[in-house]
């Protein structure tokens, strides 16, 4: 391990020019984390190996406090001593210290492996070139069955793998969950529900109050007149009524579930319902499915987690581990979860967490609700009575 700790210093001018501005993995130690620096440094490399990828592609710059030379490095990192120690990814220079660092980082407090993973993952975003790493040991959790109530999903109490380690930081760590029974829809709430809650009440949403809604157009964002529930993309362009409702608020869509006597579902129970116990990646599997998102199945047989709209939930943001580190304040924000048909990849995982401010609407976003007793659901049965 000494013969890591020391690299930087002991690593040829040629060799070192030649990493010049190379992305690389950053670990600052302490006299009192040396250890725990030394055992996370082991991790990295064992896991830049199982990668197949050469210290050449991926550099590791291990840079100790106590170490006079690398005083002026960590200084100039922009690091308090009451940041450190540290493991974050960042450039290297030409002498192998690290001459740049991202501010957001993970707790060290957690098993060195386990951050070793997040850290491949994030040199990998900033390389923008994912490292080909062995899936993350999700341990399986026991197991429990689904049952369908209609058109709802009954999903029994138990745990589940919530985060992960290769998304944003704050979806770290994974860490299994327990959750409380639950029901939740199978789908969101459609137009035509919603248009039935509207009938009932008179109710007016933040969109139609304003005069405007957001609608996402050639990647941008657009301030769009008349664009509301009934137009979400804009005056003159009805939405289908077994659509997904949008350009709803989440109070627009608290009043519905007020109305109906359901609720929004947590943040835990909507990736539960949408990745299952066992640590899948997106609602349908761990591939990406770039069509027919609209239709694939959660594990538990929930449909369109990853391809209808994005879904506002109730609970406030808040980070999975007091120690981890971002940059962004999301003070006064809601979860809102599930890709959108229009979004990548990435945010389409049933990690990914987007956040939003209650006041906020967009053609992209509306909701789900999760079951409560003596509800209604803004439908009529045959005699014209609420079910």
């Amino acid at each position: 391990m000494k013969k890591i700790a020391f690299a930087a210093l002991l690593l040829s001018t040629a060799y070192c020019q030649s990493l010049n501005g190379k992305n690389c993995i950053v670990l600052i130690s302490t006299p009192a984390s040396k250890a725990r620096i030394e055992k996370l440094a082991d991790a990295v490399v064992e896991l830049r190996g199982r990668a197949r990828l050469s210290r050449e592609q991926l550099p590791l710059a291990v840079i100790d406090q106590a170490t006079p030379a690398h005083a002026p490095a960590i200084k100039r990192l922009g690091f308090e001593a009451a940041d450190l120690p540290v493991a974050t990814t960042g450039t290297i220079d030409r002498s192998g210290l690290p001459l740049s660092a991202n501010i957001n980082r993970p707790p060290l407090s957690i098993d060195p492996k386990t951050v070793a993973y997040y850290l491949l993952a994030e040199w990998g975003r900033r390389e923008k070139k994912p490292p080909n790493l062995p899936t993350f040991p999700y341990t399986p959790l026991s197991g429990d069955q689904a049952r369908a109530e209609g058109d709802y999903v009954a999903i029994p109490a138990g745990k589940f793998w919530r985060g992960c380690c290769d998304g944003e930081l704050d979806e770290f760590p994974p860490t299994p969950v327990e959750v409380g029974a639950f029901s939740i829809g199978k789908r969101e709430v459609t137009v035509e529900q919603f248009g039935r809650f509207v009938a009932a009440t008179a109710y007016k949403t933040r969109a139609e109050e304003d005069g405007y809604g957001w609608c996402l157009r050639n990647g941008e964002w657009d301030k769009v007149s008349g664009a509301n529930w009934r137009n979400p993309g804009g005056q003159d362009k009805p939405a289908a009524p077994d659509a997904p409702v949008s350009q709803v608020t989440k109070g627009d869509a608290q009043a519905y579930c007020d109305w109906a006597k359901v609720r929004l579902p947590s943040e835990d129970e909507w990736e539960k319902a949408a990745r299952g116990r066992n640590g899948r990646r997106y609602p349908w599997g761990d591939r990406w499915q770039a069509s027919g998102r609209s239709e694939a199945a959660s594990p538990y047989g929930c449909l369109a987690m990853g391809g209808g709209v994005r879904e506002w939930t109730d609970s406030p943001f808040r980070l999975y581990h007091p120690d981890v580190v971002i940059k962004e304040p999301k003070a006064g924000r809601f979860m809102v979860r599930g890709g959108a048909e229009s979004d990548n990849a990435r945010e389409c995982r049933a990690t990914y967490r987007f956040t939003a401010l209650p006041e906020a609407r967009s053609d992209q976003m509306g909701f789900r609700v999760v079951l409560s007793k003596d509800t209604r659901l803004g439908r009529s049965d045959g005699d014209g009575s609420s079910t």
